[in-house]
């Protein structure tokens, strides 16, 4: 089997310019599926070696749902990592971002999905302004119903029942518009309400362990996210860090029992979780404006008013 001319025509148009040897690896090695919107390859058994091209870009946008990836990319000579290596991501490349994938020993499991420039850009204009929007090897967490969705375009091209052709179009539209809420990180009401949750229960866990000393990896841990994912969903539910609130919470703590106990400024910093009672002091002056005992005096003083 050889590729017919209109096969081609989407292969130069969505992906690249192949010689004839590459041609031959991509039937060879990997399963793939044609249409002019949006097509997709799966390796079989070895990666494709237009990948392996140093410095090489595509004409339509690319998007690598990696499953597992034995390799790297490079951009400018750099080599750029997932957040969490080794773990399933999809990697996001606009048109004409020069890239290279390098490829080490053992068997990748991916789906490398290409989109017609035009048609991504039109879906994705429904939710941002694209003047500026450019992907360049930006990753972002797995998608089950995306790789669900993946998975029966792939089946529906391999049987090419009746109805295929409709049912393809279709498929092509939703992973398309689930593309773009991916990489513009629009999230659906029931993600929205479990990142709260998330948030809720990390902050639960600084209030009833305040006076001890814990770490924003030993936060992320309580609530199963890695560190730059949970610091990530804390700065944008929040708007601090989790460090910022961790002493927002402490010094508020701090102001009450300066105000109503009797304990020592030292006794009060232990309290608070702090291990010195001067990085308290410093601490509770830049956000009050005055020093621990001050406050507490001012305090006094309007009480005894």
């Amino acid at each position: 089997m050889t590729f017919s001319p209109h096969q081609v025509s989407i292969l130069n148009n969505l992906v690249g310019r192949f010689s004839q040897s590459q041609l031959s690896n991509l039937q060879e090695n990997l399963e793939f599926c044609l249409h002019p919107d949006l097509s997709v390859f799966v390796p079989v058994y070895k990666f494709c070696e237009f990948a392996a091209l140093p410095n090489h870009s595509h004409p339509g946008y690319s998007f690598i749902y990696n499953i597992k990836m034995k390799g790297h990319l490079l951009m400018d000579g750099k080599k750029i990592n997932p957040p969490e290596e080794r773990a399933p991501n999809i990697c996001a490349f606009s048109p004409d971002v020069s890239h290279q994938e390098i490829m080490e020993n053992g068997f990748s499991n991916y789906y490398a999905i290409f989109i017609r420039k035009e048609y991504f850009e039109k879906e994705l204009s429904h939710y941002i302004d694209i003047t500026n929007f450019k992907l360049e090897g930006n990753f972002f967490p797995k998608n089950s119903n995306l790789l669900s969705l993946l998975k029966l375009l792939v089946l529906e091209h391999q049987e090419n029942q009746v109805g295929s052709k409709e049912i393809i179009g279709s498929l092509n539209h939703l992973i398309t518009n689930i593309i773009a809420r991916i990489v513009t990180e629009i999230e659906n009401p029931h993600k929205k309400v479990v990142s709260q949750n998330k948030i809720d229960s990390a902050i639960n866990f600084m209030c009833q362990n305040i006076d001890s000393k814990i770490t924003v990896q030993r936060i992320a841990e309580e609530v199963n996210l890695s560190v730059s994912h949970f610091t990530k969903l804390f700065k944008e539910i929040t708007s601090q860090t989790p460090v910022e609130y961790l002493n927002h919470l402490r010094l508020e703590k701090a102001k009450r029992l300066l105000k109503f106990s009797q304990k020592n400024l030292t006794e009060v910093a232990f309290d608070c979780g702090y291990t010195s009672s001067s990085y308290f002091s410093y601490l509770f002056i830049d956000r009050e404006g005055l020093s621990p005992s001050q406050y507490r005096m001012k305090f006094t003083q309007k009480e005894n008013n």
